[in-house]
């Protein structure tokens, strides 16, 4: 069968980490890029490797059961967050949010993604102040987990921690692949 890949990004906004990633991935590895909305039109079952994008927010990782419209297909996932990849242990992350079969199938990437506050929905924005003043502030700051930190740092404020250099791991890994 032929190799094709695919960069599948969950995200459809224009300015999101996750679709950064999405759209470095799919240019690094010349394969196509397809929205969420807009998968159910590519016939997924064509393709050897599928790659997931999904943004982790509140420890939830935001992912549609993609990886099972093409079982035979290879998978890779990798989830945007805040949080420092080398701070934090993934596999609470991914029991919570994944099923097992998933897990085991999936090779799995973790990058850093952005915040820009001012661009918050009063409802999240309300959520943080509370988490900061009734939580974070009373607590000091070694004491506190590294998603907890993250967020006291970059409270009130744009923080980005893009990185395209990030994604070379996954690159490596895809193009040491055999499909």
């Amino acid at each position: 069968m032929e190799f094709r890949e695919g960069a599948f990004d969950f995200q459809t906004s224009q300015q999101n980490p996750c679709r950064q990633y999405a759209e470095w991935i799919s240019e690094a590895l010349d394969c196509i890029l397809v929205k969420a909305d807009q998968v159910q039109a590519v016939n997924v079952s064509d393709y050897d490797l599928m790659i997931f994008g999904a943004p982790i927010y509140a420890g939830r990782i935001d992912h549609h059961q993609f990886y099972d419209l093409n079982p035979a297909a290879k998978l890779i996932i990798f989830t945007v967050g805040m949080v420092n990849p080398d701070e934090i242990d993934f596999e609470p992350y991914l029991q919570r949010n994944f099923p097992q079969h998933v897990i085991e199938r999936a090779k799995f990437f973790h990058f850093r993604g952005a915040l820009n506050f001012a661009n918050l929905s009063w409802y999240h924005k309300l959520l943080l102040w509370a988490m900061k003043k009734f939580h974070l502030d009373k607590m000091e700051f070694e004491e506190l987990k590294p998603e907890e930190r993250v967020i006291l740092e970059a409270y009130g404020q744009s923080t980005s921690y893009l990185d395209r250099s990030s994604i070379q791991p996954l690159i490596d890994y895809v193009r040491r692949m055999d499909v």
